[in-house]
């Protein structure tokens, strides 16, 4: 029953009051009856409430888990516990390889919002600050595969 999202249950005396009873496996709430002829449009709506759900709890995970992060030993105690460490990068291959070396965390992503979270890369600690106050370097994100 691993990955199943909805459970339906089917028994003689369900069958005789034309019910079907349905357990939702995502939030382990209690069980439910639905008339077997709304079935067709009671089971396409459970599965959409379901799937927003685990959308909502997939990325509420993912935001508890971002450490920004300004310097290597934020970045390590980020990685190490099991964050991903968003951090400014100087966008040299040799500080994104020195991270990975250090670490054992690759880059992930670099955003669209590209809204810097420092001044310096988080590795080689380069000035990435323009003098019309842009940047220089990217936002990125940094964590380990497992």
């Amino acid at each position: 029953m691993k990955g199943v999202p909805v459970r339906i249950e089917v028994g003689p005396r369900d069958l005789e009051n034309g019910v079907v009873t349905v357990a939702r496996r995502d939030d382990l709430e209690n069980k439910t009856t639905i008339n077997v002829d709304d079935l067709a449009t009671a089971i396409p709506a459970l599965l959409a409430e379901i799937q927003k759900n685990m959308l909502e709890k997939a990325r509420a995970f993912r935001d508890a888990h971002i450490v920004i992060t300004q310097d290597m030993n934020e970045l390590t105690n980020a990685v190490n516990g099991g964050c991903f460490a968003k951090a400014m990068w100087c966008g040299d291959r040799a500080c994104e390889d020195k991270v990975k070396e250090l670490t054992s965390a690759s880059t992930r992503v670099m955003p669209f919002d590209q809204t810097p979270v420092g001044t310096k890369c988080v590795c080689c600690g380069k000035n990435l600050l323009k003098e019309d106050g842009s940047t220089d370097g990217k936002v990125i994100y940094f964590a380990k595969a497992y």
